[in-house]
């Protein structure tokens, strides 16, 4: 192995591929008691050994779901953690926010109430919903379809809320965060986020800051839905399966590739873009030969500043997501929230750059520099980043391959149904009856 940087990943290059990222590989072999497979200092909820008989012979992760456990803990109680917390009053206020798909599951089938334009992504849900809800209990449940979270809580502005809810956060937000074009964006115009912790599904949320529960969203369900019993095994082709013709590492394009539209934030007159995440990225990498990195499109901004924003930054032509996969670094940036394309890029076979807030909710399956290479909010690390994974090729490999087997294996359509299942069982038990 080459000399490193200093801020080199740490990666083994001396693992097989298809002993790769062992932890999340479980026991099939031999029964043990729905308790042994609950490692959290409380007994499982009810409707927990249904759980796991949908999830064993789906080849889902048995074990720890710390996302979700962190997702609820706000809901527990700390003197009684089964006590159920959840109020009805609660649900009911978070069933009144705009935006949102109110479901229901009675007798192990869905309905749900949405207003018209709605309809169809409720519908979406639907695809993991009616598999998963003969092992529910009857069972009331609010889903955000905003790719915004919506519960930040705490007393004061948006700005106070973020100083104290959120003081435990990542140095990105802390340290970094007024870099992030929803970050910026809300504290000029300030945020509709209720300051009360109601009980929200969202897509997605900045960790140890919101107060909403992280599910899958509905993209990822109509992405995966189609590629259901596929992803088992480590065939020979795992590491490049969504790659143009299998592409082999050694024929992409050596260059960092980014493409995308103007997401982060709503711009008007006097709004400071030039700060947003993805503008920045696009300025820095402008004079780089080995970035190739540009807008599409130009979205969310009224029209003269649209004009004059592409006049400063210019415009790329579209690159189909296949035709991405053909160069050998991607860079994935967060838009108005996260990045949908994380999921899907770490299937390509292409090293991953991941700048980024916002948290999914395959987070605790993934870790940086060993599916991802991360790079800092303010772009201060993405030269050095860059430079390492050129002249470190074998290194930066192995990364790619590790992020493609992870997804293989653990980010398929039965994973999306299991996390589901998994999290509406955990909040069943917390939700007071009618």
């Amino acid at each position: 192995m080459g000399s490193r940087g200093k801020s080199a990943p740490d990666v083994a290059t001396d693992i097989p591929p298809e002993q790769l990222w062992v932890p999340l590989v479980e026991p099939r072999d031999s029964y043990r008691a729905a308790a042994d497979f609950y490692p959290y200092a409380r007994p499982p909820p009810p409707g927990f050994e249904r759980w796991l008989e949908y999830a064993r012979p789906r080849q889902c992760l048995l074990g720890r779901y710390d996302r979700l456990e962190a997702d609820l803990a706000p809901f527990r109680d700390p003197a009684d953690p089964g006590r159920r917390s959840i109020t009805r009053a609660a649900l009911a206020r978070a069933a009144e926010l705009h935006s949102t798909v109110f479901y229901h599951v009675r007798d192990g089938r869905v309905s749900f109430d949405a207003v018209e334009e709605l309809q169809a992504v409720a519908r979406e849900y639907l695809q993991v919903l009616d598999r998963i809800a003969p092992h529910l209990p009857d069972i009331d449940f609010v889903v955000n379809t905003l790719d915004t979270p919506r519960t930040l809580p705490g007393e004061g502005t948006f700005a106070e809320r973020l100083a104290t809810t959120c003081a435990n956060a990542s140095a990105e937000l802390t340290q970094r965060g007024e870099l992030h074009g929803y970050v910026i964006n809300s504290l000029r115009d300030g945020s509709d986020v209720q300051r009360e912790l109601l009980p929200v599904i969202s897509m997605t949320k900045i960790a140890s800051c919101h107060g909403d529960l992280v599910a899958p969203p509905w993209y990822h369900i109509q992405h995966l839905a189609g590629k259901r019993g596929q992803g088992l095994g480590l065939e020979t082709d795992v590491c490049r399966p969504g790659a143009p013709e299998n592409l082999a590492w050694h024929q992409r394009v050596p260059h960092l590739f980014f493409r995308g539209s103007t997401t982060g934030g709503l711009v008007r007159e006097g709004t400071p873009y030039q700060r947003f995440h993805r503008h920045r990225l696009v300025k820095l990498a402008a004079d780089d030969p080995r970035m190739d990195v540009g807008f599409s499109a130009y979205l969310q901004c009224e029209p003269e500043v649209c004009a004059e924003m592409e006049a400063q930054y210019g415009r790329k032509p579209y690159v189909p997501e296949r035709e991405a996969y053909r160069h050998r670094f991607l860079m994935v940036v967060d838009g108005n929230s996260f990045s949908s394309r994380l999921l899907w890029t770490m299937s390509s076979g292409s090293l991953v750059f991941r700048s980024h807030l916002f948290t999914e909710w395959y987070e605790d399956r993934i870790q940086p520099s060993v599916h991802y290479l991360p790079v800092r909010l303010d772009y201060a690390d993405l030269s050095e980043r860059l430079d390492w994974a050129l002249t470190h090729d074998a290194e930066a490999h192995v990364i790619a391959q590790q992020a493609a087997i992870v997804a293989r294996l653990h980010l398929r359509i039965e994973d999306v149904e299991c996390y589901w299942l998994r999290l509406l069982t955990e909040y069943a038990a917390l939700l007071q009856p009618e």
